[in-house]
Formats: C-alpha cells, sequence, structure tokens
C-alpha cells in the first residue's frame, strides 16, 4: 500500500502497464501470424480438394471414355468379325449358285441337243396341259414352231382322232396329268397337223413330278409311223389276195416249207 501511494509504486504500475501491453501485442502478433497460416493451411486445403476432385473427375471421366472406346472397339471387332463371317460365306453362296448355273447350263445344253437329234418326237407340258416344250421332231409333225406353240394348250397343238371313226381322241397328256400315272395311245390313232397332213403314230406319256413327288407337267413322246403302218397293210392285203387266189383255184395246191419238209398249207 505505501509502495501504490508513492511515485515509486506508480512507476512500477506504469512498468507493468507497459509489460502488459507488450504481452498483448506479441499475443497479437502471434495471433495474427497464427490466423495468417491459419488461412494459408485452410486455403491449400481447399486448394487441395478442388484439384483432388478435379483429378479424380478427369480420372472418372478417362476411365468411362476408355470403358465407351473399348466397347466401341469391341463392337467394331465383333461387326468385323461377323461382316468377314457374312461376306465368306456369301462368297461361298455365289460359287455354289455359280457352279450350279453353270451345271444347269450344261444340262440345257446336253437335252437341248438330244432333244433335237432324237428321231421321236417330244412335247412337254405344265401341270395344267400348257406346252413348254416342243422339239423339232414334233414341231415337223404337228406344223406348229416352238414360238407358236408355247403357251399353248396340248389339245390345241396334238389333235388326234381315231382313223376308222375319225372321232376325237382323248389326248394322254390329260390321263397322266389327271391320274399320275404313265399313258398310250390305242391303236388307229390319227394326228392331224396344223396344215391338214395325216399322220398315223405311236405314243407314250408320263407325269413329270417334283422332289416332292407332285405331278408338276408331262412328257409326250411319239413317232410317225404311217409308212409302217402302209407297209402292214401291204402285206395284209397280198397275204389276204394270195389267200384268195390260194382258196379259188381248181388244182390242188400244198406248200412245204423249205426248211425240215414240213407241210405248211393246202387248198
Amino acid at each position: 500500500m505505501l509502495i501504490v501511494g508513492t511515485g515509486r509504486g506508480k512507476a512500477l504500475m506504469d512498468a507493468i502497464g507497459v509489460h502488459m501491453g507488450a504481452l498483448m501485442a506479441v499475443e497479437d502478433q502471434s495471433f495474427s501470424r497464427f490466423d495468417a497460416s491459419y488461412r494459408v493451411h485452410l486455403r491449400n486445403l481447399y486448394l487441395g480438394i478442388v484439384i483432388t476432385s478435379v483429378l479424380a473427375l478427369l480420372y472418372a471421366l478417362y476411365f468411362a471414355y476408355a470403358l465407351v472406346r473399348n466397347e466401341r472397339q469391341r463392337l467394331g471387332n465383333l461387326r468385323h468379325v461377323e461382316t468377314s463371317g457374312l461376306l465368306l460365306a456369301q462368297n461361298d453362296s455365289n460359287a455354289q449358285l455359280r457352279q450350279a448355273n453353270a451345271t444347269l447350263r450344261v444340262s440345257e445344253e446336253n437335252l437341248t441337243v438330244t432333244l433335237a437329234s432324237i428321231g421321236d418326237a417330244v412335247i412337254a407340258t405344265d401341270a395344267h396341259g400348257s406346252i413348254t416344250l416342243l422339239n423339232p421332231a414334233a414341231q415337223a409333225l404337228t406344223g406348229w414352231s416352238q414360238e407358236q406353240a408355247l403357251g399353248q394348250g396340248i389339245d390345241t397343238v396334238f389333235c388326234i382322232v381315231n382313223k376308222i371313226s375319225r372321232l376325237p381322241v382323248q389326248g394322254p397328256v390329260s390321263r397322266a396329268l389327271s391320274m399320275g400315272v404313265a399313258q398310250a395311245l390305242t391303236n388307229h390313232t390319227v394326228l392331224i397337223a396344223k396344215d391338214g397332213r395325216e399322220f398315223d403314230i405311236a405314243d407314250s406319256c408320263a407325269p413329270i413330278r417334283d422332289a416332292e413327288g407332285a405331278v408338276i407337267g408331262a412328257v409326250l413322246v411319239f413317232r410317225n409311223v404311217t409308212e409302217e403302218h402302209a407297209v402292214q397293210q401291204a402285206l395284209h392285203d397280198s397275204s389276204a389276195l394270195v389267200q384268195t387266189i390260194f382258196n379259188t383255184v381248181e388244182d390242188g395246191i400244198l406248200t412245204i416249207h423249205a426248211q425240215g419238209a414240213r407241210l405248211e398249207s393246202v387248198n
């Protein structure tokens, strides 16, 4: 109390005040430095978070891009493989088709040559009896060219009648198509050509079947037997004449076979 009340005490209090002010100033400076350092650390932390987030986002984008790129590449490879496979299959199919067409063309050429070369007449029809083929021999006998006959009904081109009664005869093609079995003409059948000529004919007709066995047409094969019938008729007439003479003469006549001396006839 005595110190405080004196001038010495006042000086002491002033010194304490100065010292406290210095301490407070030091504390304020320390706080300011701490605050500045904290702010720096906080800013660095924020920058680190931002940079890390940006890097993470960039990595995620790159990863997504890599996935998309790899998927596109995989799909592209698959498309390439599929396209290559399809191209190979198409090439094989085209090669087989070319081979089949070449074989078919050769077969058609062989068939054309064969039909043009054989002496028998050949007519082919579809399942409805419309003509699809007429070989040269058939054209010569019917008087119809192939161009004229194509698409015509068989009865229009192949007109036949009975030689004795002159009545129309049912064609074998219609029977073959309806019954599905081979047919043959009856005897004494005459073909009347487009120009009115007549031919004794013999023929046969068979149905054409597909791979499943269904009837899809018919093929008619016939030939001109007019000369054969004329020869047979001449022989018949000659034999009848000889037999008439043989039976009417008054003298006895014996005929003996040259080989074996067999008796053949007696009037």
